[in-house]
């Protein structure tokens, strides 16, 4: 069957866009922590005190389900990235810490993710209507008892009794997700191959959470209202276009917009330092992996410059200046963010 004309083609929304999670059954996110005497596991809650899903658990969850649509498209019994399989690793980042990417991107920096995905919160409709009533609020959630049988003798373990705190099913829940490309990086078909893998990938979300394979968690995550056309879509296009060529943190740009870039020469015998200050303002809470205990993970109280270094040079990249010579000189340093106060940059 040949491809439909470019006119009838499904259209890639505008950015950002918003995604829906229903959640048809009770779930459970735990946050590592409970109430000594009374509740053992409680629940995440965002800065309203309120239930929701962390963007990395959603975002994990897409991935998983993203990755299930590209082996079956690519047919893929190797478990190496084909075709759709490049498309799962644009949108959600390298993974560098599987064993088989290890050996193949050794000498290679960890790729980012296209796909930028926020906190999926309870709709404004919903919040509103909680705010008015402290009964709704209370209610919302419920303390579920559990225990654990032992394996030899079938019955319940003694002074094993458990209480876990559950978020009610039947709300919905909306993140907002954004696919961070400029017009120039790429194609139609580029951009309707990214969107239409996520799409795909959505209508394998089932469940999240813990307690998931005892029941809890089952939902269903929605793009798209209807996906009828996108997957038609797929379906005509089953070998998809490869990666646009700027993706990876060494370039952002295509060798045709490369040959035009400004190149800013080092010069490191000028002891003279430009100083520039960037300020950030953060959406939504940050969370910079500091170390893992147990099930709790610390964050850091700054942003390292390391971590801020491959934006600014991607921006810079956009705006047609390379400052790959300045960085190899250390010419080009970026600090640390720390917390401002009074519009003046705190100490780490």
């Amino acid at each position: 069957m040949n491809p439909p004309p470019d006119s009838s083609s499904p259209v890639v929304p505008s950015q950002p866009f918003i995604v829906t999670l229903n959640m048809l059954s009770d779930w459970h996110i735990g946050s590592g922590a409970g109430r000594p005497g009374d509740i053992d596991r409680l629940v995440q809650r965002d800065r309203d005190q309120l239930p929701y899903v962390p963007a990395k658990t959603l975002t994990g969850i897409w991935r998983d389900a993203c990755e299930l649509v590209a082996q079956g498209l690519d047919d893929d019994i190797d478990n190496k990235p084909k075709g759709w399989g490049k498309w799962v690793d644009y949108l959600f980042g390298d993974q560098p810490a599987l064993p088989k990417r290890l050996l193949e991107k050794a000498e290679v920096s960890p790729r980012p993710a296209a796909l930028s995905v926020r906190a999926a919160s309870f709709t404004d409709a919903l919040k509103k209507r909680l705010y008015q009533s402290a009964v709704l609020q209370n209610t919302i959630t419920f303390v579920k008892p559990g225990i654990s049988i032992e394996a030899e003798s079938g019955c319940a373990k003694e002074d094993f009794l458990r209480f876990e705190e559950m978020v009610r099913g039947g709300a919905a829940l909306q993140a907002s997700c954004e696919l961070n490309w400029t017009e120039a990086e790429l194609t139609k078909d580029q951009k309707r191959t990214a969107y239409a893998l996520l799409v795909a990938g959505a209508k394998l979300v089932e469940r999240l959470g813990g307690k998931r394979r005892r029941g809890a968690g089952k939902c269903t995550l929605t793009v798209e209202e209807d996906t009828a056309p996108w997957i038609e879509w797929i379906e005509q296009h089953l070998e998809p276009p490869e990666p646009p060529e700027s993706w990876g943190l060494q370039s952002q740009n295509t060798p045709q917009d490369q040959s035009q870039q400004q190149s800013i020469e080092p010069k490191s015998q000028n002891p003279e330092w430009e100083r520039f200050t960037l300020t950030l303002e953060a959406k939504s809470a940050l969370l910079i992996s500091n170390r893992t205990i147990g099930n709790v993970v610390e964050t850091l109280d700054y942003i390292p410059g390391a971590h801020l270094l491959r934006l600014v040079v991607r921006k810079l990249n956009h705006m047609g200046v390379d400052f790959g010579g300045a960085i190899a000189k250390a010419d080009l340093l970026v600090t640390h963010a720390t917390v401002a106060i009074q519009l003046v940059a705190g100490f780490v």
